[in-house]
């Protein structure tokens, strides 16, 4: 047996992973449900100016209002996107390994 071979199979990894048995299936499926939530999210708010151009068809400073949607709007949210999942993964991953 080489080094290799003897650090492989000395770190082999637990199914479960961090996780208790049972858990880390509840875990990834909340985690499955919540990126689906998010990403409707997401989907919704790159959709809808283009959807709505017709009653968002006014300008605001100048410019039309999708403009500013699209230029400003859409990466703020998307940032608040990321700061969600990155929250509601913190607080899944506490509490499954109390569990």
């Amino acid at each position: 047996m080489n080094a290799m071979q003897d650090h492989d199979s000395a770190q082999s990894p637990d199914p479960g992973g961090p996780y208790p048995a049972g858990a880390a299936r509840v875990y990834w499926r909340r985690n499955l449900r919540r990126v689906g939530v998010l990403l409707a999210v997401w989907l919704l708010l790159t959709l809808a100016p283009a959807l709505f151009t017709g009653w968002l068809a006014f300008d605001f400073i100048g410019w039309p209002f999708p403009f500013w949607l699209a230029a400003y709007g859409a990466p703020l949210v998307y940032l608040i996107i990321v700061a969600a999942y990155v929250r509601l993964m913190g607080r899944a991953d506490r509490s499954a390994r109390k569990s």
